[in-house]
């Protein structure tokens, strides 16, 4: 029996060389993490220019002509590692272009410093200790590297702070002090100013069987009193002028587009019949215009003020119920009071 032959032939290696996992300690593990948290970019500007620091996913990368600066922060000290074109960006119009590079360190420091006191301001602000670049200084136990994306002008790249966890907690604490974007100016929010000629609560039941030609009834009215309407929540008197709609009152809680008696009582146990929805009480307002003012421009009327409606159409309204279109027609004087005569139903004219 032939013996069988053994394959000599060179087996392939497939083992995988593992770069081995960095060693970090319990403290800049936590440092790290507490830094690399979502975070807002943070804004600010560099000689009148915007200047945008967010986090960055992607990793720093030396070059020969990054440059590094040593950062102090009270007894902390900080690496901060820059791009030679951010550099160049930073001392556009401070140096001649190429000539930075070749300055001391100490007035390398001082340039950089003074450029970026707007940037560091706040941070001196948050953490109570005048933040300065110095010529050098020891930067022991700096083995937590954060990498920062950064905008400026033309350039937009990665920058790297190099410190310790001690040092860290300050940055991340002052980062976090710090808002992110100048506070929202909600006075130029648009808000619905609508000018109208009365209203009226209807059942739904009634308002089904409005027909064209019919006639609504505006409750307690005065001939010539019109209101305007903010947001829905506010309201005030006015009369029609020459020159359009003066207010003759300030604002107040509206009570003109909101329904009274509108609560149906239910017994415990039993089911609400169509009659019960029929009888739901329907706000009904007659809009003569609309228009949309800033939070800032209705803080601004006063009695007197003009309300600035587009020209109103002679007795022209657009008839409402709940804030929905219904229906369009025109004023009519029913004996001391004022009503709406019903031209045409439905939301389109």
């Amino acid at each position: 029996m032939p013996r069988s032959k053994r394959n000599t032939a060179q087996q392939p290696d497939l083992t995988v060389d593992h770069q081995p996992f960095p060693t970090v300690s319990p403290a800049a593990l936590l440092a790290h993490n507490a830094l690399y948290r979502r975070r807002q970019p943070l804004m600010t500007e560099v000689r009148g220019r915007p200047l945008s620091v967010g986090l960055s996913g992607r990793p720093w990368v030396t070059s020969d002509t990054s440059r590094s600066f040593v950062v102090s922060a009270g007894i902390w000290n900080f690496q901060l590692d820059l791009p030679g074109s951010l550099v160049e960006e930073l001392m556009d119009g401070l140096c001649k272009p190429g000539s930075f590079h070749g300055l001391s360190s100490l007035h390398q420091a001082i340039l950089i410093e003074a450029v970026l006191e707007d940037l560091l301001s706040p941070f001196e602000a948050a953490v109570l200790k005048p933040i300065q670049f110095v010529a050098d200084a020891n930067l022991h136990a700096a083995d937590i590297k954060l990498d920062l994306n950064v905008a400026l002008s033309s350039f937009e790249g990665i920058v790297r702070l190099v410190l310790n966890p001690e040092a860290s907690k300050l940055i991340s604490k002052a980062w976090d002090g710090l808002s992110s974007h100048a506070p929202l100016d909600l006075k130029d929010l648009p808000v619905p100013i609508q000018l109208l000629a009365g209203a009226q609560t209807l059942s739904v039941a009634e308002i089904s069987a409005l027909q064209p030609g019919d006639t609504i009834m505006s409750e307690g009215g005065t001939p010539g009193e019109l209101y305007a309407l903010c947001a829905g929540q506010l309201q005030a008197r006015c009369i029609q002028s020459e020159q359009g709609a003066v207010l003759t009152s300030g604002w107040s809680t509206a009570t003109i587009s909101r329904p009274e008696g509108n609560e149906i009582f239910v017994e415990r146990g039993t089911a609400m019949d169509e009659g019960a929805i029929d009888n739901l009480s329907v706000r009904v307002i007659f809009e003569l215009a609309r228009t949309d003012m800033s939070l800032r421009e209705v803080k601004e009327l006063a009695e007197g003020s003009i309300v600035p409606v587009a020209a109103i159409s002679e007795g022209a309204v657009s008839i409402l119920a709940n804030g929905s279109k219904i229906g369009r027609g025109d004023i009519v004087r029913l004996g001391e009071g004022l009503g709406v005569r019903i031209l045409q139903l439905g939301a389109n004219d």
